[in-house]
Formats: C-alpha cells, structure tokens, sequence
C-alpha cells in the first residue's frame, strides 16, 4: 500500500530539486494507494501527473501501455 523500503531510502538519499519526477507503480491489486503522497512525502517534491500503473500479472507485456503513456507525457512537456 506504500513505496518499498528500497526505494523510499532511494528518493531520500537523491536530490530531487528541480527535475521532474514521474512515477510507474505495478502493484498486485491495490492499484497505486499511497504511493504518490508517500513518494511526494519521502523527498518532498511534486510528482508529476499523470502516474501509470500496472498490474502485476501484465507487466510482462505493459510495453504498448508505457510506450503510450510516454508519449502523452512527451506532448505534455514539450520535450
């Protein structure tokens, strides 16, 4: 229901200032819960929207649904 330990050490160890932070959260069924406020919380920084999730049992083939929402993220920003 929150960020793994792992990378909650991670994002409190990196400074984030200034750059942009996009999240991809896979999860088993709990779909993102807390994870974008305890991530925003841990290196206390907006995330930028919007997160992608994905179930487990799919990431194996998410390759068209991240792809897709690269792009978006991409006309988004300009870049």
């Amino acid at each position: 229901m929150t960020l793994p330990k792992a990378v909650n050490s991670f994002v409190q160890q990196v400074d984030f200032a200034g750059k942009p932070v996009y999240v991809i959260v896979t999860h088993g069924g709990s779909g993102m819960a807390n994870c974008v406020t305890d991530l925003q919380k841990a290196f206390n920084g907006t995330v930028e929207e919007p997160a992608l999730e994905v179930y487990d049992d799919d990431v194996t083939k998410a390759l068209p649904q991240v792809t897709e929402w690269l792009k978006g993220l991409t006309e988004v920003s300009g870049r």
